[in-house]
């Protein structure tokens, strides 16, 4: 199975690059060598509410979400109902 690693900086701007000239996604996946759900994925996240996308802005908003957490960490209620389900199930 292959591992899926974060864009650097640099692939990021590279990509904001690509999308300021248009170029289509399999293009980009092509050039980038990344899959198209990689970068779908990225211009999904991380583009700002008018559709463009900034290096700058994505950078911030991924490590926004690392700093974080997911769900099940930062709120303790749903944590429980989750383990409660789960248990019960078993």
């Amino acid at each position: 199975m292959k591992s899926y690693s974060q864009l650097s900086y640099e692939e990021k701007v590279t990509l904001a690059q690509f999308r300021q000239s248009e170029t289509p996604i399999s293009k980009i996946t092509n050039k980038m060598n990344r899959s198209p759900s990689t970068i779908y994925r990225e211009l999904k996240r991380n583009q700002v509410p008018s559709g463009e996308y900034w290096p700058d802005t994505a950078s911030t908003k991924a490590r926004t979400r690392c700093l974080y957490g997911n769900m099940l960490d930062r709120i303790s209620a749903l944590r429980k109902f989750v383990i409660d389900v789960i248990r019960f199930r078993h």
